[in-house]
């Protein structure tokens, strides 16, 4: 039996794709969503097989959904079933890690075949549309020129350039040296326009979504707006297990917001600093964000120490059978040899 999630915002569609899919022997409904932020939550919750997803919705589009499914529950595989038959939507899917693209005036049978197909590991791209992503690319055998593809590098901007080159990893020293130099451009308004844009195609790209927090903080009116991606960031850099300084990266920036909402923040990694040498190096950074002096660096020092002691105590705990165990052979030996102990 195929596990099958739908995905779409209008319910007149998802309840006759429901009730079609239902009249098959081998494939389940496992739930419904109406966007593509809840249908991050019923995967996580159902683990279908297959996710059914439209490209057009509110809140998060299909294509966003795409990509953060395929790249959290590779169990699950992401069929695309649009009204759209543009190149341009066909290769953002494709891209983002759907095995399928399907158009909604496709049959019962394809639909069913291609459902199929995909949970066995297969790709299926509806007829007439695979052309469409070939003719994207003009290609003469003849010719020796490389291939050039619909976006040319070269027709990009130094900053589009660095852009994507921060967009491929998370390099903390390099996007705080970005902001810097955007300030002194001039240039915030541009670059959210082109951070907004990327966080649309990859929605946890954590050099996005710093950099759009960071950046949009320095705009007026755009402080809630700038702590929501901070905000954002922080809880994908959680979620992604990154080391404890890029998470502060976050944090510095939003404590420039709200102090009290970062602390909340904070004290969601304390687990991460359990070592005492770990623990001292987080407090010199958390000292430096909230002042030496303030109630939140004193509570995180007083946190830090209980949790050291409760360590060593705990590791004394364990130590002691072992402690009982030498003082009864001690006395067993002055007991046998009569020597002093």
């Amino acid at each position: 039996m195929i596990d099958v999630l739908l995905v779409d915002d209008q319910r007149v569609i998802r309840e006759g794709l429901k009730a079609l899919l239902e009249s098959s022997t081998n494939i389940r409904v496992a739930g419904v969503a109406e966007n593509g932020q809840a249908a991050i939550q019923q995967v996580e919750a159902l683990h279908p097989d297959v996710a059914l997803i439209d490209i057009h919705m509110p809140v998060m589009n299909g294509v966003a959904a795409t990509r953060i499914i395929s790249q959290r529950f590779q169990k699950t595989k992401v069929l695309i079933l649009s009204s759209e038959d543009d190149d341009q939507y066909l290769a953002e899917a494709l891209q983002a890690g759907a095995r399928g693209y399907l158009l909604k005036n496709s049959s019962a049978e394809e639909l069913m075949d291609a459902i199929d197909l995909i949970y066995r590991g297969h790709s299926q791209v509806g007829p007439g549309l695979l052309e469409k992503i070939i003719s994207r690319v003009a290609i003469d055998p003849a010719s020796t020129e490389p291939v050039m593809l619909p976006i040319e590098v070269s027709e990009l901007t130094p900053v589009e350039l660095e852009l994507m080159r921060l967009f491929q990893g998370f390099n903390p020293l390099d996007l705080k040296e970005f902001v810097h130099l955007s300030l002194r451009r001039q240039n915030l308004d541009t670059l959210m326009h082109r951070l907004k844009k990327q966080l649309e195609q990859t929605p946890t790209n954590l050099s996005a979504l710093y950099l759009a927090g960071a950046c949009s903080r320095q705009l007026p009116d755009h402080q809630s707006q700038a702590l929501d991606y901070l905000r954002l960031g922080f809880r994908e850099a959680e979620r992604q297990q990154r080391p404890w300084p890029e998470l502060l990266l976050f944090c510095r920036e939003g404590g420039v917001i709200d102090l009290a909402e970062v602390y909340t923040w904070v004290q969601q990694i304390r687990d991460r600093w359990r070592d005492d040498e770990l623990g001292r190096q987080f407090l010199r950074e958390t000292a430096a964000l909230f002042g030496e002096e303030s109630l939140y660096q004193r509570m995180l020092l007083a946190q830090w120490q209980i949790s050291s002691l409760t360590s060593k105590w705990r590791h004394l705990t364990e130590l002691q059978p072992t402690i009982d165990r030498l003082q009864q052979g001690f006395k067993r030996l002055h007991q046998d040899t009569g020597l002093p102990i």
